[in-house]
């Protein structure tokens, strides 16, 4: 199971893309799937994908990616709303941003938190397995 939340934390409020939600207590996930039977390892969804977290990402919030986005449409290309790196940008769309003198692009690591995108160390995974 994924979702948005921490261990220890109590749920709070975010909002994450387009849409608002709370986040979950993987502890007391942990608590009622051992309560019934289940074993329980938590782990963060960095780990479990194995992503790089200094990995280059396109810098922006919503309204900006919005913006640039509006700047792509208007010469027949769009962005997907989607966490994209700086290697999928220049392979997508260097051509296009060179094209129509683009600046002001850039890219920090995906650690950072300044993409398009939930912050990836708020999110877990609950493995969760029945013992035979």
């Amino acid at each position: 199971m994924s979702e948005y939340g921490g261990v220890d934390t109590f749920p709070i409020q975010s909002y994450h893309l387009n849409h608002e939600e709370f986040s979950i207590h993987f502890g007391h996930v942990r608590t009622c799937a051992r309560k019934v039977g289940f074993e329980c390892r938590l782990m963060f969804l960095k780990d479990f994908l194995g992503l790089d977290d200094q990995l280059p990402m396109l810098d922006g919030q919503d309204e900006h990616i919005r913006c640039l986005n509006n700047v792509f449409q208007k010469h027949g290309s769009s962005l997907p709303f989607a966490l994209i790196s700086q290697h999928e940008f220049q392979k997508s769309f260097k051509e296009l941003a060179d094209q129509i003198s683009l600046t002001g692009v850039s890219f920090s690591p995906l650690a950072n938190g300044f993409h398009y995108g939930p912050r990836i160390n708020d999110f877990m995974f609950a493995i969760m397995t029945k013992p035979k």
